[in-house]
């Protein structure tokens, strides 16, 4: 009673949140916000305040097996329209499911626990929104709600940083599927997201360190690399789809003049290479890829 009659005075008896019983706790009360901004959250909500009370009245979310950190997003933040917010989710879910035993050390959760609360979505078709929105439910790693979309792998905290780290991890690893295809985010290794979302981070770099221990660097030009790899992608699909029609014997200028502008290095060399899509010997069209000397 005590612990929750003191984090109520420090939510502004309800203005920024309330106080709720949870069924997966034994003994124990729920925190939940009010929806506000990144920076509301960032420079006004008591945080801070939040966990001392829970610390100094002896509360407990990390050891417990039962309590979760569950992070709400605005559906807005995952686009602009339905048709973008359906492609970020679908990113989403397959670098959550692709990557799940990565999470896991990230998640602080023991693996039962994991299993049990943040559920794999196991797709046949990985770019089929029906098949999410069959699957979806309350206990998904990645949950589908009427407004917003919630993600509930973490493992419940009273440790400012970790919660903190916990909400930039998600606005990060959303920015990077909203920004890039299905194809693109396939093909990236966890190492390269795990550099796209602790570069210039104010709190999951050092988490993420903490987690892994395996004295990881970001990659300081991550972002050009996957920007680079998205513009290849694309100029390969652009081909398969003119194949039957056109013919790239020469070198693609756009990718040169790219190379230059942004590794400001010219001693590349362009070899022709047949198509991945030729299947027969009726081929003689080219496309070209590159190779740094």
């Amino acid at each position: 009673y005590d612990t929750a009659r003191s984090i109520h005075k420090h939510l502004d008896h309800e203005s920024m949140g309330y106080i709720s019983h949870d069924g997966s706790l034994d003994d124990g009360i729920e925190v939940i916000s009010m929806p506000m901004t990144k920076e509301f959250f960032d420079q006004v909500f008591p945080l801070a305040k939040i966990c001392a009370s829970a610390r100094y009245h002896a509360m407990e979310a990390h050891d417990p097996e039962e309590p979760g950190l569950h992070v709400h997003l605005s559906k807005c933040w995952f686009g602009s329209t339905k048709k973008e917010q359906k492609s970020t989710i679908i990113n989403l879910i397959h670098i959550l499911d692709k990557y799940r035993s990565k999470w896991l050390k990230v998640s602080r959760r023991p693996k039962g626990s994991y299993d049990n609360w943040s559920e794999p979505y196991n797709l046949k078709y990985p770019q089929d929104y029906d098949e999410i929105e069959n699957k979806n439910g309350h206990y998904r790693i990645l949950s589908i709600r009427n407004d917003t979309i919630e993600l509930r792998m973490f493992k419940g905290s009273i440790v400012e940083h970790s919660i903190r780290s916990a909400v930039e991890f998600y606005i990060r690893i959303v920015d990077l599927c909203k920004t890039y295809s299905f194809e693109v985010i396939d093909s990236l290794s966890f190492d390269e997201i795990r550099s796209f979302i602790s570069l210039n981070s104010e709190y999951v770099s050092e988490y993420m360190e903490k987690r892994f221990r395996d004295g990881f660097k970001p990659d300081s030009i991550i972002n050009l690399k996957i920007d680079f790899r998205m513009r290849r992608l694309k100029l390969i699909d652009n081909m398969k789809v003119d194949y039957f029609n056109q013919a790239y014997n020469e070198v693609n200028p756009e990718m040169v003049s790219y190379y230059h502008r942004y590794f400001d290095r010219y001693d590349f060399e362009f070899y022709p290479c047949m198509p991945d899509v030729l299947e027969t010997e009726h081929a003689n069209t080219h496309y070209l890829v590159m190779n740094p000397v």
